[in-house]
């Protein structure tokens, strides 16, 4: 009776040590997903993600057509 409730215990505390090992794995995951950083455009003023903007000249433009237009 009493091996059978030492590993009740053991069953139950490895049980816990899971659940918060797992609580904190997915915590910390969440953490690490930043955001984009998102750009104006310096002819349009549309925002774009960082990714996805054209830089030229020092400024920053949400397609090549616009950073061409300035260059004129």
């Amino acid at each position: 009776m009493a091996i059978r409730l030492v590993f009740i215990i053991m069953f139950a505390l490895s049980c816990v040590f899971l659940i918060r090992k797992y609580k904190a794995m997915r915590s910390q995951k969440t953490r690490n997903i930043t955001e984009p950083k998102i750009l104006a455009c310096a002819d349009c003023g549309v925002y774009v993600p960082e990714s996805d903007a054209v830089r030229r000249h020092g400024r920053v433009y949400c397609s090549s057509m616009h950073a061409e237009n300035h260059e004129v």
